[in-house]
């Protein structure tokens, strides 16, 4: 490359109907782009903004606005107490993979998204912008930054190429990268990933500017501006560290184009390469510095893992084979049924999914042709596929690999491949090479087609469940499923054998069938052998395990018919067969699990199956999971056959209404996380109680509420051998439509345990009908357990809800409460007692300080009065008295002065701690919450932390003793 190659002849202008085409092929990318975000965010989209910080994200931008580095969160007391809060959860609630350091918690993902877009949003809207939306925008950005720069660079060196061959690679470029797979990842995880993206790629676009200008003062702006968002792409991800050596590159070359400028232009020049780059890596040094104490800690080390990883090995040459054939050489799998590749949300190999990627390698044979022969064209391309190689290289050396770091990589290289592809399509357009170009094209659209077909495959794979999705695969599986239907026997559904289990086995567990088996992940369904001719049934979710049943009693020389129940011997959701069936039904039959022997149910649950087809069942055998059961069924199968596809019977565990008691066996180990006992509702409107088993034998239970958050109550011992009884009330078990008029569900949450009550005190909840209620699987998709329950849920049975002495006492009065208060709650308020309804409402509260606490009337409207700071001791339960015109009957008046109002009043331990200026609203005995909010009164929080040991009514509250 020499300075007078930039000085070749420039080619005759392009026509003018081509310069129009070029555009329109980039505006219609960008419009299909936008397309598939709203398709795969609108099933589970909740809003642009919102008032709280809506993720990890939203709680650093607040930390931020408010001055601090870590996060705004209330740390659980349990945390602060454990001796090694890293060595999993212990009973103590933790953020999953925030990182906790000396008692305080962070985010050790990149910042920059937060300065670049969430911050601003927050400080000129006064609301938190979605993480989702965020995280989308700056994918956007990277797309058509990335788009744009192929354009620009085909508009500039390759003028005469069709317009086709810039759509071919737009189109490449969309549907062959991880393009997809990061439009259909709307976690926080995403957000760093896609912010570095978009950096990188206005970094190239600035470059290119600095390359294809001729002046010295736009070539240092431009070069400032490439090393900025450079430096923000760090700022993102850490790794893009290393691909700042292509920067450093470009601009040397810049300096030796400019070295008769003198010392000073060559100053310029390094110095905005270095300096935008430089102070923001100083930046993130002092970041790390006062959060960890070390510049060079991003602090993965002290996230809050499964397991300890502050001394494990995170990064070393030892993990680069493993990453090169992750991302470059792992096989996905083809299956029969829509979209016919399966990733199992794992990286896939780029340079075997995505071929084109390979013409990347004939990049510099295009540096040979006398037309681009230019720093632009030369230093532009290699630049760009130089810093995605970069990326790669120092990917390997990290311990862990995730799909989503293909999109860290891929494009940079894929723009290059891509510019290599139209230069040597360009350069077979002269007449004598007709048939060159014409192989090329047809070439080009083989590999771009092939690398399509996967991306596609691997973005319909991930996108959450809607109407729509279900509508493309159904059409996509048509033609399969006519095929099936051509068959003699059902190919779906529950499976009929005829067994005869062996004699004399003895602590062995054998597969009885073995679902799935698609990326490492299955299904099995195993017999254990206790002795004595007894034997329990299981099923095994690989991952998390699943439910097993209570022993049975066989005889060797009977031959069973064993019928059997599982997801993964029904259709994909997706299956024609399923096109008029209701979705909760659909879902309701997958996730169905049910033994029979003998037409005897000797284990029903339900659990949660991965994608399984007839060609990957095993009947009696298993290569999956050596480490759950051997490898053969060591009894008889005689017979064996699929019984079709047929509704779910109906399941007698959901009918009724009201409080539920469970008999189950809880799991024996500790649980990494929740296991589910009831689900009621639909994920983003619903509710879910769960079980945590701790070590020591030691169980807590849970309630996590759609948009009220998740509470726990104390750890209890509970005998692992032995039945457990569980006895569970929730609003949401009650059918609004068996309530009366005016009439709402209770809003106490109690647990009991073996008839001792572990927990009773008001929860918000959200009401649901009752084919939406679930036991022993995670329905409404909280993140605080497991998709089902793992143990042996044996039974449930509706129950009369556990006596309240406020609902046997009088219909009106003043209310006595004994209550424990939450500790480390301080500037928080909380509801004790709500009457009325919104607009012509009373709020009672208590507010928190350091070791102190006050009370407060809240009068709809009108204004609040608050009492003195008292101090408290809060290791110990008090005794609550409160008194106000809403708790008696409209008219009443003053028993002491008729002529004066009811005062509200408020009593702690004996003595008045808030005597009210406002004398509340009448209201109905319908309308009293103790300790919630019902009524979303700005006054306080939803619901109340503590315990309540006694709510009583009391006709009259006791004269003050003098």
């Amino acid at each position: 490359m020499t300075a007078s190659a930039d000085k070749t002849p420039a080619p005759p202008e392009p026509k003018k109907s081509r310069n129009a085409a070029d555009w329109a092929a980039l505006g219609v990318v960008g419009l299909l782009f936008i397309g598939l975000v709203c398709f795969s965010l609108a099933p589970r989209f909740h809003g642009f903004t919102s008032k709280e910080p809506p993720g990890y994200y939203g709680l650093l931008t607040e930390a931020f606005r408010i001055g601090q580095l870590h996060l705004p969160l209330e740390i659980d007391p349990k945390l602060l107490s454990l001796e090694n809060p890293y060595d999993g959860p212990q009973g103590a609630t933790r953020p999953h993979d925030m990182s906790f350091y000396k008692g305080k918690l962070y985010l050790y993902y990149g910042p920059a998204p937060v300065i670049l877009l969430y911050l601003p949003w927050r400080l000129l809207t006064g609301n938190f912008l979605a993480e989702s939306v965020g995280s989308m925008v700056l994918l956007g950005v990277g797309f058509m930054a990335a788009s744009f720069w192929l354009t620009r660079l085909k508009r500039a060196h390759l003028p005469h190429l069709s317009s086709w061959w810039l759509a071919l690679a737009l189109f490449a470029l969309l549907t062959s990268t991880p393009i997809l797979e990061a439009i259909i990842n709307d976690t926080f995880y995403g957000v760093p990933i896609h912010g570095a993206f978009a950096c990188i790629m206005l970094a190239l676009l600035a470059l290119d500017s600095a390359l294809r200008t001729s002046s010295s003062r736009a070539q240092v702006l431009w070069l400032s501006l490439s090393s900025f968002a450079w430096g923000m792409a760090v700022g993102s991800r850490p790794i893009y560290v290393v691909s700042l050596l292509a920067l450093g590159g470009a601009a040397l070359w810049l300096m030796w184009q400019a070295r008769k400028a003198g010392r000073r232009g060559l100053l310029k020049i390094l110095t905005a390469a270095v300096l935008p780059a430089s102070v923001i890596g100083v930046t993130l040094a002092a970041y790390n510095y006062y959060r960890f104490d070390s510049p060079i800690d991003f602090g993965i080390r002290f996230s809050m893992a499964t397991a300890d990883l502050r001394e494990a090995r995170l990064v070393g040459p030892e993990f680069i084979a493993k990453n090169i054939r992750l991302y470059l050489f792992r096989p996905g799998e083809y299956l029969r049924y829509a979209p016919f590749f399966y990733s199992a949300d794992q990286a896939v190999g780029m340079l075997l999914y995505l071929p084109i990627l390979w013409i990347a390698a004939l990049l510099p044979l295009t540096w040979s042709l006398h037309r681009l022969r230019t720093q632009r064209w030369v230093l532009g391309t290699s630049v760009a596929a130089g810093s995605g190689v970069a990326n790669l290289a120092l990917l390997c050396l990290f311990f862990g690999g995730e799909a989503r770091y293909l999109l860290d990589f891929t494009p940079p290289i894929m723009i290059g491949a891509l510019a290599a592809m139209m230069a040597l399509a360009e350069s077979a357009t002269r007449p004598s090479r007709g048939k060159a170009y014409r192989w090329s094209g047809i070439i080009a659209c083989l590999l771009v087609g092939f690398g399509a077909f996967h991306g596609i495959a691997v973005g319909l794979q991930g996108l959450p469940d809607s109407l729509a999705k279900n509508r493309v695969l159904r059409v996509l599986n048509g033609p399969v499923a006519w095929w099936e239907g051509k068959q003699d026997a059902p190919l779906h559904g529950p499976l009929l054998l005829e067994v005869r289990f062996p004699e004399g086995t003895k602590d062995v567990t054998e597969p009885l069938l073995v679902t799935g088996r698609l990326g490492g992940n299955g299904d099995l369904v195993t017999v254990t052998y206790l002795g004595e001719n007894q034997v329990e049934f299981g099923y095994f979710h690989r991952g998390s395990g699943g439910p097993s049943s209570l022993p049975v009693k066989i005889d060797p020389t009977h031959v069973y018919r064993l019928e059997i129940h599982a997801g993964g011997l029904q259709p994909p959701p997706e299956h024609p067969v399923f096109a008029d069936w209701p979705e909760a039904e659909v879902a309701r039959l997958r996730r169905q699990l049910l033994i029979k022997l003998d037409d005897e149910v000797v284990l029903r649950g339900k659990a949660t199956s991965y994608p399984s087809t007839p060609d990957t069942v095993q009947i009696g055998a298993n290569d999956l999971a050596l480490d759950v059961a051997v490898s053969r069924f060591s009894g008889e199968i005689l017979s064996r056959e699929q019984l079709g596809v047929s509704r779910a019977a109906a399941d007698p565990w959901t009918q009724g209404d009201g409080p539920v008691e469970l008999e189950v066996i809880l799991p024996s180990r500790p649980t990494v996380t929740g296991v589910p006992l009831i689900s009621t509702g639909r994920p983003g409107h619903g509710d879910l109680v769960l079980a945590e088993v701790l070590e020591g034998s030691r169980v807590r239970f849970g309630h996590d509420s759609w948009g009220a958050g998740l509470v726990w109550t104390e750890a209890v011992a509970f005998d692992p051998a032995q039945t457990q009884k569980i006895h569970i009330e929730l609003g949401s078990l009650y059918d609004p439509s068996k309530l009366e008029d005016n009439q709402s569900a209770p809003n106490r949450w109690l647990v009991a345990l073996n008839g001792e009550t572990v927990f009773s005190r008001p929860r918000p909840f959200h009401p649901s009908l009752p084919g939406e209620i679930e036991f022993g699987y995670n329905t409404v998709q909280s993140s605080a357990a497991m998709p089902g329950f793992i143990g042996t849920l044996i039974g449930v049975k509706r129950v009369a809800p556990v006596p309240d002495a406020l609902d046997e006492g009088e219909a009106w009065g003043a209310i006595r409460l004994s209550v424990k208060f939450p500790p480390d709650r301080s500037g928080r308020a909380e509801p004790l007692v709500v009457t009325g309804s919104p607009g012509r409402a009373d709020v009672i509260y208590v507010q928190y300080g350091n070791q102190q606490v006050r009370f407060g009337h809240d009068h709809w409207s009108v204004g609040a009065s608050i009492g003195e700071w008292i101090p408290f001791d809060f290791t110990i339960p008090h005794r609550i008295e409160i008194d106000s015109a809403s708790l008696h009957p409209p008219g009443s008046t003053n028993p002491e002065n008729p002529a004066v109002p009811r005062a509200t009043v408020v009593r702690l331990d004996g003595v008045e701690v808030l005597r009210s200026s406002f004398v509340a609203y009448e209201a109905s005995d319908a309308d009293l919450a103790i300790g919630a909010n019902t009524i979303g009164a700005s006054s306080c929080a939803q619901d109340f932390g503590g315990e309540f040991f006694l709510r009583e009514r009391v006709p009259e509250l006791p004269p003050l003793k003098p």
